[in-house]
């Protein structure tokens, strides 16, 4: 790999993990206000699936998309 190449590499797994902990935040984050908005632990929990699951069909679909277009 050329150092060109590395840096990219760098440049992308630090977006990751930036993303990854921010997500994570969001995630305690908005579990807490659905908490104080009176939702019960299975509902909050419900409400974090559904958007991991979300996410997840939106990343499927872009790959899908991006296959299509190359």
């Amino acid at each position: 790999m050329t150092t060109t190449g590395r840096g990219v590499l760098a440049t992308v797994l630090a977006a990751q993990a930036l993303r990854g902990l921010g997500y994570g935040l969001a995630a305690v984050q908005l579990g807490a206000v659905l908490r104080g908005q009176g939702l019960d632990a299975p509902a909050v929990g419900l409400v974090l699936a559904a958007i991991v699951a979300g996410s997840a069909a939106a990343s499927l679909n872009a790959i899908r998309f991006a296959a299509l277009t190359w």
